[in-house]
């Protein structure tokens, strides 16, 4: 059955000039570089001995873009063809299971990438012996070069298929895809574990590392894009759920634990602003007070505060009994008081962000603002905050005692005082990640704390996992 599904999407693109597009991108990609070696050949060829080499690095400019670009525009096309016809209805009323239908058109998209690439290794072949370069030294190098940015851009694929999936309106994941993929070749300084530029590092020491690490989070990726599929009934429900969860946390004094971090930085860089250097070290600086005061004490303990009032309607006056009588999955309920607290995060970041921008400006900082690495550094801290927030959620749902919750959540949160420092346990454990991820993870030890890129991957992503599974099963199985 999914063969069939199989043909009958490639098919419907087969109508369409999306075939085009196989050649078109590889061949933009070649002509530009053609064209950049025709204007500045003399100098590109001196620029490095090794032409080879050199080339290249001139075709990662505009590779990883029209990659990018052509994973949007295909991601898009093959759902559009349903949303254009209004034939999902007829579609799904077939023989067919969604999760068939999904990864169908999954598989086109990929595979379409894959037979681009295969056509610009053709074409990077022919425009060297053009150019007068002979063959290449090295043809595992050059596989390895020409394949990267379809292996490093899964999670960015599946995504975008996800997108046009969700939205009937395809100029919104279109629009998404097409900034994002402009925007990535102008913003290299994010910290490496951001994969939207994870195309742009194929000359990165740790190449083989995101390919292979693109590959697992795009087949988690699509894995959660499919079970969205699936259950879109259920997904709508749980958009629902959520805007209860927002304004049943505005009704509380949870709103005004907002404002706490904001103000009490604002405060400390105004006091301290004579202490630190001048120049872009000042920026730094201040980035690095932040996650040091934020990110180590008062992200983690107010992730805890949030997830204790989302369920404190429920401990009061039986209203797990209320809230589980209603037509509503327990799947449900938990997904959307995670992604309310997950949300009530993100806005704190975006405050904290704002704050450092303002005191900077008011405070005469340098006019060069690393824009970019201070957004990358609030956005670590915000996914390294994830975890807690899955953990406190299943800690605040067990106990009915608001201050209960909020114990066990100091408890954890006061090492890392004494944890931060230490290099053998610092970067396993999870409550100090924010602040880890505020000071800006990279490919190499970050401000002396022997934190790579992967060591913060693993730890965020498995305490993620392994915190979240373990509260939704709790939840399940609870008696209420």
């Amino acid at each position: 059955m999914f063969t069939k599904i199989l043909q009958a999407e490639c098919i419907k693109l087969k109508r369409k000039w999306l075939r085009f597009l196989l050649f078109l991108g590889p061949a933009g990609v070649i002509g530009l570089t053609l064209v950049d070696y025709s204007v500045r050949y003399e100098y590109l060829t001196q620029q490095n001995p090794n032409v080879w080499e050199g080339l290249l690095h001139e075709l990662n400019i505009t590779l990883p873009i029209a990659f990018l670009l052509g994973g949007t525009i295909l991601a898009s096309n093959v759902a559009h063809i349903e949303y254009h016809r209004s034939s999902w209805k007829q579609l799904l009323s077939l023989p067919v299971s969604r999760l068939s239908v999904y990864t169908a058109k999954f598989v086109v998209v990929m595979f379409m990438l894959l037979i681009a690439s295969a056509v610009l290794l053709i074409g990077i072949i022919g425009l060297g012996w053009w150019l007068g370069f002979g063959l290449p030294p090295s043809w595992k190098t050059l596989f390895v070069y020409t394949f990267y940015p379809f292996f490093s851009a899964i999670p960015f694929v599946a995504i975008q298929i996800w997108l046009s999936m969700l939205f009937k309106n395809q100029s919104r994941s279109l629009a998404l895809g097409i900034v994002m993929s402009v925007a990535m070749s102008g913003m290299r300084e994010l910290p490496s574990w951001f994969f939207w530029q994870w195309p742009m590092l194929v000359f990165s020491d740790y190449r083989n590392t995101y390919m292979i690490t693109g590959v697992i989070i795009g087949v988690f990726l699509y894995a959660a894009g499919a079970l969205h599929f699936i259950k879109k009934d259920v997904a709508y429900m749980l958009w629902q759920l959520c805007k209860i969860e927002w304004f049943k946390l505005f009704k509380t004094k949870a709103w005004t634990y907002l404002f706490v971090s904001p103000i009490l930085i604002a405060a400390i860089l105004f006091v301290g602003d004579q202490a630190m250097p001048n120049g872009r070290m000042k920026w730094l600086m201040a980035d690095a007070l932040i996650a040091n005061v934020h990110g180590l004490l008062f992200y983690p303990l107010i992730g805890g505060l949030v997830t204790s009032f989302i369920c404190r309607y429920e401990h009061e006056a039986g209203g797990w009994k209320q809230l589980l009588s209603l037509p509503v999955t327990r799947t449900s309920v938990y997904g959307a008081k995670l992604i309310t607290s997950a949300a009530f995060m993100g806005i704190l970041q975006v405050l904290v962000f704002v704050v450092l921008l303002g005191v900077g400006m008011l405070k005469g900082y340098p006019n060069a603002i690393p824009l970019k690495m201070i957004a990358g550094n609030m956005l670590g801290g915000w996914v390294a905050v994830l975890p807690i927030l899955a953990f406190m959620l299943a800690v605040s749902m067990a106990l009915s005692s608001f201050g209960a919750s909020l114990t066990v959540n100091v408890i954890l949160t006061l090492p890392n005082l004494f944890v931060a420092n230490s290099e053998r346990f610092g970067p396993w454990y999870p409550w100090t990640q924010p602040m880890y991820g505020m000071l800006g993870v990279t490919g190499k030890a970050s401000w002396g704390l022997m934190l790579t890129t992967q060591n913060f991957l693993a730890v965020v992503i498995s305490s993620f996992l392994l915190f979240g599974a373990a509260g939704l099963l709790y939840f399940q199985r609870k008696h209420i």
